[in-house]
């Protein structure tokens, strides 16, 4: 009896830290893509956090916001890249069809919001590696959801906002006036 407790104990001590460690990410595949929906999460190659990233990947995934109406934002984060041959691309919307935010290569980290400018706040980060060298670590990305806020004649105080011209995240009017 001692033995068999003994050894659950060990091995849940030895699976139990890697199988809660592994929920806290969520992995950009390594071809194809895959989506999500969250507004509170670390994102990664899928190499993961402590692995270096393969040769020709090329996925992507597409990041929901789980509360509508908001926006999902990398807030930090960093990545390590064969600077000039494999990318991080950023696109506002579902797929790489959407804008491109951000393109990501080399050495550095997040110092800036990147943040979904489109109106079902999608995101989508792709990454994509070249034939050779894979000794970098890709990248880890922190992704939150925002609230866009709609600029008026009203006073408001906050922490944190988006500002947003009269026409929200859609497009605004021809000749719209707006005041100060």
């Amino acid at each position: 009896m001692r033995k068999v407790l003994y050894r659950t104990v060990v091995l849940l001590g030895l699976w139990l830290p890697l199988l809660l460690y592994a929920q806290n990410f969520q992995f950009v595949p390594s071809s194809g893509n895959n989506s999500i929906t969250t507004c509170d999460g670390w994102i990664c190659d899928f190499g993961g956090p402590n692995q270096n990233y393969g040769n020709n990947w090329d996925g992507y995934m597409v990041i929901y916001p789980a509360t509508a109406g908001e926006m999902v934002a990398i807030t930090s984060g960093s990545y390590s890249t064969e600077s000039g041959w494999d990318y991080v691309y950023v696109y506002s919307g579902v797929g790489t069809g959407g804008t491109l935010l951000a393109t990501l290569t080399g050495a550095g980290s997040i110092t800036t919001s990147i943040i979904s400018t489109a109106a079902n706040g999608a995101l989508t980060i792709r990454f994509k590696s070249d034939g050779s060298i894979c000794y970098y670590s890709g990248f880890a990305f922190y992704v939150q959801c925002v609230s866009p806020v709609v600029m008026s004649n009203n006073p408001l105080t906050t922490c944190s906002a988006i500002w947003t011209d009269p026409g929200g995240l859609g497009n605004y009017g021809n000749n719209q006036y707006c005041p100060k």
